[in-house]
């Protein structure tokens, strides 16, 4: 090793594994790990406890070290009694602030609008943090960012599985388990995708097959011979060929194979080349395609490389059983479209937030269900085998661990902030406002939330669409400006 000194900061628990690798590196090295817990405060700090707990046994000096933050009186004060003493703060809590929306868009715009008018009042990015517990909740951000004209950090990203490329796969291996399945075949030539990459007629296939009974897809192609273009028909022949070839078992590498020949057939480099060439689509499109289509070879690898490493790369399995790691391994994969910007607003998850201090804080999604949130067992392990494993070395975070790591997020990121935190949540028949905002007002007995307020004034207007919707409403204005607004 070599290093001297290696310091590790900011982590809130680790695992077995990596619990052993600073147990060996602290045998060569001097070893230095800053994690935030005070032993006498064990129900606020339940989330690092264990794991203060596990380096002292292996041997680590702790070492208390207190630093000192200036904050606003109504923020120190959370920070000084949250889950110890459930002391009202006397005064009014100008420095926390709630706001409550009716849906998550709404929720977004609220908060946005604010930040955007502390940018214009000449804060600096530096000065602000906005925060969610999950970036999958909040999945339009990036793109209501963009409208608002706030350059962000975060990258611009789309589900694995919303990609038209993968819909049209999916629609491939569906009808290839079944081949008699008209409603696989219906997916197929209804797909954008489909209809894009070989000028399928797809409007004229599926209302025929709304207005005419067909029992197998080999009579759907008949219709397609007699009706329609060549070029449809045999699009359409393809298809159903296509899906034919593909194993009904078979080795892993052998589907692997199959699927990499699939997407490397439909030749999207060049086809979609020469669409963007002639204008027909944007570069938007074109870069989505393509990044898709990498990222399909990636998960095809990452499925060989996984019953390579686990030595069953011969046995064979069903086609369905590949579908379904198919689905599995790509579930948590993002499409960056965009990479995000080294200078502008940051945007975080509420699990990347310690050790990190600025002025104002805007966490969002405080909302019954989502923070804390709460974990529905798994039907694999319980909690009861998740805590056996545990003792075993294979850690598993149980439903009491998961909301111990949550409430540790949240204090975290209030104590973020020196002079504003803004909370924020939406209300709808789904769910109502988060626990720890009805806790809050045991501290803040004063505290009440922001609804939204319409908002006519053009001023009050903070990206180009809103302006120009009020624009097209106001009534002030000539017929043929209005409905330029609205064009």
């Amino acid at each position: 090793i070599p290093w001297g000194e290696l310091f590790f900061s900011d982590f809130y628990r680790f695992d077995r594994v990596q619990l052993e690798l600073l147990k060996v590196l602290a045998k060569r090295c001097r070893v230095t790990v800053g994690i935030v817990g005070e032993p006498k405060k064990e129900k606020l700090y339940a989330a690092t406890l264990g794991t203060i707990g596990d380096l002292s046994g292996f041997g680590f000096a702790l070492c208390r070290e207190n630093p000192v933050r200036a904050r606003k009186p109504e923020l120190q004060h959370f920070c000084d009694n949250w889950l110890q003493n459930p002391a009202a703060f006397a005064d009014k809590a100008d420095g926390i602030k709630l706001i409550s929306a009716v849906s998550a868009e709404d929720e977004m715009r609220m908060v946005l609008e604010a930040i955007k008018q502390e940018l214009l009042a000449g804060a600096s990015y530096d000065d602000i943090l906005l925060v969610v517990r999950s970036l999958d909740s909040y999945s339009g951000l990036r793109n209501l960012l963009d409208e608002y004209g706030i350059p962000t950090t975060l990258p611009k990203v789309t589900g694995f599985f919303s990609q038209p490329l993968v819909e049209m796969l999916r629609a491939f291996f569906a009808l290839a388990v079944n081949s008699f399945d008209m409603g696989a075949l219906c997916d197929l030539v209804g797909s954008s995708f489909a209809k894009l990459l070989f000028n399928l007629e797809s409007e004229k296939l599926l209302e025929a097959r709304t207005r005419t009974f067909f029992a197998t897809p080999l009579q759907f192609m008949e219709y397609a011979r007699q009706n329609l273009s060549e070029e449809s028909f045999l699009a359409l022949q393809m298809f159903i060929k296509t899906a034919e070839a593909i194993p009904k078992e078979a080795a892993v590498a052998e589907f692997c194979s199959c699927a990499r020949s699939l997407v490397k057939g439909f030749s999207l480099k060049e086809k979609f080349g020469e669409l963007y060439r002639n204008r027909e689509i944007g570069m938007d499109l074109l870069k989505n395609v393509l990044l898709t289509e990498n990222m399909c070879l990636e998960v095809f690898d990452e499925i060989e490389k996984a019953y390579d490493d686990s030595l069953e790369e011969n046995r064979k399995i069903k086609l369905q059983d590949f579908i379904n790691i198919f689905k599995e391994t790509g579930m948590e994969k993002r499409v960056v479209l965009e990479k995000g910007r080294k200078q502008g607003l940051r945007v975080l998850e509420a699990s990347k937030v310690q050790g990190l201090f600025c002025l104002h804080v805007y966490l969002m999604g405080l909302r019954e269900g989502e923070f804390p949130s709460i974990k529905q067992e798994n039907w694999l392990y319980n909690d009861k085998e998740r805590t056996l494993l545990s003792e075993l070395g294979v850690d598993l975070q149980n439903s009491v661990s998961s909301l111990n790591s949550d409430q540790y997020f949240f204090a975290s990121t209030i104590a973020a902030a020196a002079e504003c935190v803004t909370l924020s949540s939406y209300v709808d028949e789904g769910a109502g406002v988060s626990g720890y905002i009805e806790e809050l007002k045991q501290y803040y007995p004063r505290l009440r939330a922001e609804a939204a307020a319409d908002k006519l004034a053009f001023y009050e207007a903070w990206s180009d669409s809103q302006l120009l919707q009020k624009l097209s409403t106001c009534k002030d204005w000539p017929d043929e400006a209005r409905i330029w607004a609205e064009q």
